[in-house]
């Protein structure tokens, strides 16, 4: 692929641990799809896996624009904060090994962040697919929609309240560098993993509004293997919880203060209301599949307030399914078919 005429616009940050047979399939797939812009991928693995990357990663270098970098003993984020120091492009994504965006959708996020300086990110639809193994190639066994949530209010208070009270993980998004790079500039002094998700989505929030587009965006592989956040409670009893908590609220204190123009105490206790509905609404979540009436009683509430919502079925979710079919090709048979 011939990549003299073109200015690479974003780069996608992919870290990558140990799991070769899933960041193949994403080279795969990219190649097929004749991606132009820039992948930097950090691969933090050991022997044989990181032997097994550099390998693909001389197969598909003459196909992809690809910047790799090996980083042995980072964690994700202290590799993902290595990785953003290489990118040149005004636009940055982050995905994990096992993620896809699609092209055709990173494109449409660009260019609406060119056309509209109000706004910090974007993103479209999302699917989290079941192979019924924890492998990258099967057979698709089910889908569901993985919803990432426009955020468009006012002020940056009132935008983390938001962002807290109905929490997505809007990293995947199309983010301005220049956003990106501050919302994870605490990240690496974070002593709790649970917080290096949290923290860059909440400075994120603040910084600016993020806009949803109604484009097929973002797929996401739901398997035994995939990086997982910590249990709640078990999150919020850890050692480490504390110390980076007081990192949290007094970077997100500090922004908020600057952004709305409050004092520090007002944006302290906004930080703490919004972080409130979040522990809220996490521990009760928690709790119900735990401990509730019965937790057997309450998997069966859910299934039957699903079956209450099949009508949605044929009014909204095969639809849309077919429309990705029909546009995305590419996309889903790189799941079912590694060939």
């Amino acid at each position: 692929m011939s990549k003299s005429n073109f200015q690479s616009k974003i780069s996608v940050i992919i870290p990558t641990f140990n799991r070769p047979d899933f960041l193949l399939r994403l080279l795969n797939y990219y190649a097929e799809a004749r991606y132009r812009h820039t992948l930097i991928i950090g691969d933090s693995s050991v022997k044989p896996y990181i032997e097994e990357n550099r390998k693909n990663i001389e197969i598909f270098k003459q196909k992809l624009d690809l910047v790799y970098r090996e980083y042995p003993n980072h964690t994700e984020p202290q590799c993902t904060a290595e990785l953003i120091k290489l990118a040149s492009t005004p636009y940055l994504a982050w995905i994990a090994d096992d993620d896809l965006l699609v092209p055709a959708g990173i494109e449409k996020c660009v260019s609406f962040l060119e056309s509209d300086l109000d706004y910090v990110a974007a993103f479209g639809e999302g699917i989290l697919f079941d192979l019924g193994t924890s492998q990258p190639y099967g057979e698709l066994s089910g889908f569901s929609l993985y919803s990432l949530m426009p955020n468009e209010a006012g002020t940056a208070a009132q935008r983390l309240l938001k962002h807290l009270e109905s929490y997505t993980n809007t990293n995947f998004g199309v983010h301005r560098t220049e956003h990106f790079k501050k919302a994870y500039s605490r990240v690496v002094d974070l002593p709790d993993k649970g917080y290096t998700e949290l923290l860059p989505n909440c400075v994120s929030a603040v910084q600016g509004k993020a806009k949803k587009l109604d484009c097929f965006y973002l797929v996401r592989q739901t398997h035994a293997r995939r990086y997982r956040l910590p249990d709640s409670f078990d999150w919020v009893t850890s050692v480490n919880w504390f110390p980076s908590y007081q990192i949290f609220i007094q970077t997100l204190s500090t922004e908020i203060a600057g952004h709305d123009s409050v004092d520090l105490d007002a944006a302290r206790e906004a930080v703490k209301k919004a972080f409130w509905s979040y522990l809220k609404n996490g521990l009760m979540r928690k709790y119900d599949n735990s401990y509730g009436e019965s937790a057997l009683s309450d998997r069966k509430k859910q299934v039957v307030s699903s079956l209450k919502r099949l009508p949605l079925m044929d009014k909204y979710f095969l639809p849309f399914w077919r429309r990705i079919r029909k546009r995305n090709r590419a996309t889903l048979a790189i799941i079912s078919d590694p060939s």
